[in-house]
């Protein structure tokens, strides 16, 4: 922050204004001024979103007003040591030995005044959005992400009902085989492969076939209730 970075600071804001604007009379409050790259978050400054455990989609739709401003390259500041009085050499030894905060960024700016370098603070955006504002863009954010989620999940589950295609009548002659092993787990295992031929069934539009089969292992297997309990969980 005492390089200008007010991020955190912002990020400070976008944790606690909710609560206060449940608190206080401005129930729906104005954001701050918006600090550049909101979008590139350092290490430290994840790990505080984390700590604190605020809504990453949140800081998704702030950034969207964020600035990108990448750091203006410095000339290399030790070419300028020289260029220090004696005194001031000694002033900054004297600091470093007591231990006095912030005597790096001291002698840094001391030096890119030696330098010629300008000393410009990262420009904020003016803020103009309210709280509410940011949270529906969250909210957008959100169901965006879980579409995606939901897509690739979809398209992923196709690919295995394809690969599936092929050893149909494999796959049925399994679960037949692990019924007659008359044990828990062989049990979980086949009913896992019948959802999958029902999925299948489904996706090829061959469900009632599939029902025919499946009506006909549990007529063939009625009297073995752990297993039709296991039946009953798959849905038609």
């Amino acid at each position: 922050m005492l390089r200008g970075d007010l991020r955190l600071l912002y990020l400070v804001w976008l944790r606690t204004a909710p609560y206060l604007a449940e608190n206080t009379l401005e129930d729906d409050p104005v954001e701050p001024p918006i600090p550049p790259n909101l979008d590139k978050l350092s290490d430290p400054l994840q790990a505080f979103v984390e700590l604190v455990e605020l809504d990453r989609d949140l800081v998704v739709a702030a950034a969207q007003a964020s600035d990108r401003q990448e750091p203006i390259a410095e000339p290399p500041l030790e070419n300028w040591l020289e260029e220090l009085s004696t005194d001031e050499k000694q002033e900054f030894l004297l600091k470093l030995v007591r231990r006095e905060p912030q005597v790096d960024l001291q002698l840094i700016n001391r030096l890119k005044e030696l330098a010629g370098v300008a000393q410009s603070m990262p420009r904020s955006n003016l803020g103009h959005r309210r709280l509410s504002e940011l949270q529906e863009i969250a909210k957008t954010i959100r169901n965006k992400c879980h579409q995606q989620e939901q897509n690739t999940a979809r398209k992923k589950r196709i690919k295995e009902l394809e690969a599936l295609a092929s050893r149909e009548a494999q796959t049925w002659k399994r679960v037949v085989e692990l019924i007659e092993l008359k044990q828990a787990k062989p049990y979980d295992e086949a009913t896992a492969l019948l959802v999958d031929l029902h999925d299948l069934a489904k996706h090829q539009g061959r469900l009632p076939e599939f029902i025919q089969r499946f009506e006909q292992l549990k007529s063939d297997y009625q009297n073995r209730p752990a297993l039709i309990t296991r039946f009953k969980t798959i849905k038609m």
